[in-house]
């Protein structure tokens, strides 16, 4: 659940100032996780961060989930399927933040056009007949991981699930 303390730290690797060292905390959980139930996830073929728009305009100079999935491929003690250079999926333009948007129909309306957008298959070759995890770090409505797995699937995906490191509570 992101709350207290977790949710500050997500916050505090998020946001500036930045600190990144929490993507070595957060990549040994994920390791840890998958290591842990490695039954729930060895039919994967490929662990892809959620696509982040890195360039003129971005939120932010570093690939948040890219570096917290490079620590826990060096953390693992399995050899997952990490999917960390040549992505499958590619944000290719800035988004409006989902925390913006401050309700449901601000944020579908706006992964459904601008996020959509700016998502791209690069080699579209290269996910078909794949079964992919997709990793971010949190869930609130599910609407990046939806349009990121809608993109995958598009191009050929079979399988298309997503791995968060939490979730907001749910809303009325």
């Amino acid at each position: 659940m992101l709350s207290g303390t977790l949710h500050e730290k997500i916050k505090r690797y998020k946001y500036p100032p930045y600190a990144k060292g929490w993507g070595t905390i957060f990549g040994r959980i994920v390791a840890g996780h998958l290591d842990s139930t490695p039954k729930d996830y060895e039919a994967f073929d490929s662990i892809i961060p959620t696509p982040t728009y890195i360039g003129e305009g971005a939120a932010r100079d570093f690939d948040h989930i890219l570096l917290m999935l490079e620590h826990a491929a060096a953390e693992s003690t399995y050899s997952w399927p990490m999917r960390l250079r040549d992505p499958l999926i590619a944000r290719v333009a800035p988004v409006t933040s989902m925390v913006e948007a401050r309700t449901y129909q601000k944020r579908r309306q706006l992964a459904e056009s601008e996020l959509r957008d700016a998502l791209q298959v690069p080699s579209p070759g290269s996910v078909r007949g794949r079964r992919v995890l997709v990793v971010d770090d949190i869930f609130t409505d599910g609407l990046s991981l939806n349009e990121a797995a809608r993109a995958l699937r598009l191009a050929g995906a079979i399988q298309v699930c997503g791995l968060t490191l939490a979730r907001t509570p749910w809303r009325r």
